[in-house]
C-alpha cells in the first residue's frame, strides 16, 4: 500500500508501507514508529511532519474539521474502507489499518503532554537516566569498588622514580540481569459501533486510561524505591532490594517530641545533611507532611521583621549550596507513607528507568463469529534506585 507526503524540497512522494516492515525496523532501532518515519522522510521545517501526512492521505481524521465540516473518521472507514466507500488499493491489507495502532497512541501521547497529566509529568521529572531497549532483557550494570570505600580510602603519597603509584581504585563491571513485564490492554469493538464510534472518541477514551494506568504504575514504584524492589538487585551502590535508611527531624533538634512537627531548625539541617553525596532537588511527601514543612516552627516570615532600621551585612551560604527552591510532590493520602519525606537528586542521578520496544505491541484482529474487532497495546518498563546516596529520606517520628 502507498500514502503520500511532501518531502523537505515541496515535492509529493509516494511510500509503500509494505505492511509490518515499518514496524519492525522502528523495534529494531528502539525508537517508535512515528519517530521512524518523520526521520527516513523529512518534510519542510515548519509544515506537518511526515507522520501526520500518512495518515491524512490513509483517511486518519481525528477531529472534526470545523472550516469544511468534515467529521472525524469513523471505525468503519479505517478497518475496512472499501465498506465505507473508500478507496483501497487491492490486494493488500488498507494503509488506515496499518498506521491506526501507533497513530493511536501517538494522539493518546500528545494528549498526556498536556495540563491534564501534570502528574505523570511530575513523575517523570525524577528520572535522573533512562534507557530503551530492544529486548525484555535488562542487563543492569554493576562497579564494584577495589577499595572498601572507592576513593575515600586513598590519598595521595610520595612515590619515587620509576615506581608504580599505589592504586586509588579498581574498577571492574559485572551484570545483573532483569526481565521487564509486559503489561498489556485491550478494546474490543463491535460491528454495529465501528460506523457510529469515531477517532476522536476513542483517542480520548484510551488516553484517560494511560493517564490513570500510569499514575497508578508511578505511584506503586515511588513505593518500591522508598521501601525496597524484590526483585530489584543489590550493588555497591544501592541496596535496591532494602527500604532507604531514615534519619528523624528530631535527631536535627531534640525539642520535637511530638511525631508530624517539623522546625526551622530540623529542616535547614535536614538539607545541610549529606551535602557532599547530593544535592536535593525534589522531595516527595504526603499532603499532611507537606502542610508540616509549611508551617514549620520557627519559620522566617515578613512578619517577624519591623520597621526599625538596624545595622545588618547580609550573607550568603556559598558551600553547601542551600536550594533556590525545592521541587516538591505531593502524593494523595494513603499512596505514600505518612510522615515521610524522600529527598532526591535528580541529577546525581537518584533514579534510573528503562523502556522496552521488545515489550511494546499493538495489533488490530477482526474476530469473525463474534463480529467484532480488537485492539492490543502492550509496553513494558521498570526504575531502579541508581545511587542509594542520591537519596536522603526524613521522618517525622519521635
Amino acid at each position: 500500500m502507498a500514502v503520500s507526503f511532501v518531502d523537505a524540497n515541496g515535492e509529493r512522494q509516494q511510500v509503500e508501507l509494505n505492511g509490518m516492515s515499518l514496524h519492525r525496523e522502528a523495534m529494531h532501532e528502539k525508537i517508535s514508529f512515528r519517530q521512524l518515519v518523520n526521520r527516513k522522510y523529512p518534510t519542510i521545517p515548519g509544515q506537518p511532519d511526515a507522520f501526520s501526512q500518512f495518515c491524512v492521505s490513509a483517511g486518519l481524521r481525528f477531529k472534526k474539521d470545523q472550516e469544511t465540516g468534515v467529521p472525524a473518521a469513523n471505525l468503519l472507514e479505517i478497518m475496512e474502507p472499501s465498506a465505507a466507500g473508500s478507496f483501497v488499493n487491492q490486494p493488500a491489507v488498507p494503509d488506515s489499518r496499518i498506521l491506526f495502532p501507533p497513530a493511536i497512541l501517538s494522539v493518546i501521547e500528545d494528549s498526556l503532554n498536556t495540563r491534564e497529566n501534570l502528574a505523570t509529568a511530575a513523575f517523570e521529572s525524577l528520572v535522573g537516566y533512562s534507557d530503551t531497549i530492544a529486548t525484555n532483557k535488562f542487563e543492569q550494570p554493576v562497579l564494584a569498588y577495589g577499595g572498601a570505600q572507592g576513593p575515600e580510602d586513598s590519598s595521595f603519597q610520595a612515590i619515587s622514580q620509576n615506581t608504580r603509584p599505589r592504586l586509588m581504585l579498581s574498577l571492574t563491571s559485572s551484570d545483573v540481569t532483569r526481565k521487564i513485564a509486559t503489561q498489556s490492554i485491550g478494546m474490543e469493538i463491535s460491528r454495529e459501533a465501528l460506523a457510529s464510534t469515531t477517532l476522536d472518541l476513542v483517542a480520548l477514551t484510551m488516553a484517560r486510561f494511560f493517564k490513570k494506568s500510569g499514575y497508578a504504575e508511578w505511584t506503586n514504584q515511588l513505593g518500591l524505591l522508598l521501601n525496597g524492589d524484590p526483585d530489584s538487585t543489590v550493588t555497591s551502590f544501592s541496596a535496591g532490594t532494602s527500604a532507604l535508611p531514615t534519619v528523624t527531624a528530631a535527631s536535627f533538634d531534640a525539642t520535637i517530641v511530638a511525631s508530624g512537627v517539623l522546625t526551622q531548625k530540623a529542616w535547614l539541617a535536614y538539607l545541610y545533611s549529606n551535602s557532599m553525596e547530593m544535592t536535593k532537588s525534589h522531595v516527595v511527601c504526603d499532603f499532611n507532611t507537606m502542610l508540616a514543612i509549611e508551617n514549620r516552627l520557627d519559620r522566617p516570615t515578613v512578619m517577624n521583621n519591623n520597621s526599625q532600621d538596624r545595622m545588618d551585612t547580609p550573607y550568603k551560604v556559598i558551600y553547601p549550596v542551600f536550594q533556590d527552591s525545592i521541587n516538591m510532590i505531593v502524593m494523595p493520602t494513603g499512596t505514600f507513607p505518612a510522615n515521610t519525606i524522600m529527598g532526591i537528586d535528580v541529577a546525581n542521578p537518584a533514579i534510573g528507568k528503562v523502556v522496552s520496544t521488545f515489550c511494546e505491541y499493538s495489533a488490530i484482529e477482526d474476530v469473525i463469529m463474534k463480529k467484532s474487532t480488537e485492539l492490543r497495546v502492550d509496553r513494558g518498563w521498570l526504575a531502579w534506585r541508581m545511587w542509594d546516596s542520591a537519596f536522603n529520606v526524613l521522618s517525622l517520628t519521635v
